[in-house]
């Protein structure tokens, strides 16, 4: 129940003037999972602030990794997320950070091989889709214009897992597993049913924007099988 979360943590991040670390942290983190727009707007300033007074907090530095890399400060990203991996978190949490830093090196976009010590649950939890447009969508697709995929639970918040494109070519074969999560160790292995979202951002934000291409697909994970899914809508 991430909006009474907000409240209570509201509560304590007023009650402490906004001086309490875990009391900031703790009102971004639900912010951003009641709504991931959040993410980059007033989560992304309490997680900032959070940095200013604890600058080695685990949280604090994975989530204010994540605001710069959803907004494309991939160089910001790496070195928030290469402190915490020096402060040894958990090994689910450490191959997460780890994957997503040998992201940043090999470019956005690039084909990574899943960790050799991931977990048979974790390697086997994988969403396969092919992802094409509809004729009549095929051209407004802008030059140069970003393919965000995301992979969303029923239990709302951010997605379980994203991935960046390009939308130069379809149809296009996408895979994405518990490396492309966006929050350590809640990842696709931990549902059983999602729904994948291909997202053509006109604006290039990877917010959703009115006048983005999108198209959605149900999926059972750990099927393995390969599933269409087709942009076929303009966000309002």
């Amino acid at each position: 129940r991430y909006p009474r979360a907000a409240e209570a943590y509201q509560q304590a991040y007023t009650l402490t003037e906004g001086k309490n670390v875990e009391a900031i942290l703790g009102l971004g983190e639900a912010l951003a999972f009641a709504d991931e727009r959040q993410l980059t707007t007033r989560s992304a300033q309490l997680f900032a602030r959070a940095m200013e007074l604890a600058p080695n907090h685990p949280k604090a530095l994975w989530y204010s990794g994540l605001v710069a890399y959803q907004s494309r400060q991939l160089d910001v990203a790496r070195e928030r997320w290469a402190r915490l991996v020096a402060l040894d978190p958990p090994d689910q949490v450490k191959r997460v950070l780890q994957d997503k830093i040998a992201e940043i090196d090999a470019g956005l976009g690039g084909s990574l091989s899943p960790p050799q010590d991931q977990s048979a649950a974790t390697a086997t939890s994988i969403v396969k889709v092919r992802v094409g447009i509809a004729p009549e969508l095929a051209g407004k697709v802008p030059q140069g214009a970003p393919l965000f995929v995301l992979v969303r639970s029923g239990g709302g918040g951010p997605p379980l897992a994203v991935t960046r494109r390009t939308s130069e070519q379809f149809p296009q074969l996408v895979e994405l597993s518990d490396r492309d999560a966006m929050i350590a160790g809640r990842g696709i292995s931990s549902a059983s049913r999602v729904t994948v979202v291909a997202r053509v951002a006109r604006s290039g934000d990877p917010r959703p924007q009115s006048g983005d291409l999108e198209g959605q697909v149900g999926y059972d994970v750990g099927d393995g099988k390969t599933v269409d899914l087709i942009i076929n809508s303009i966000l309002p």
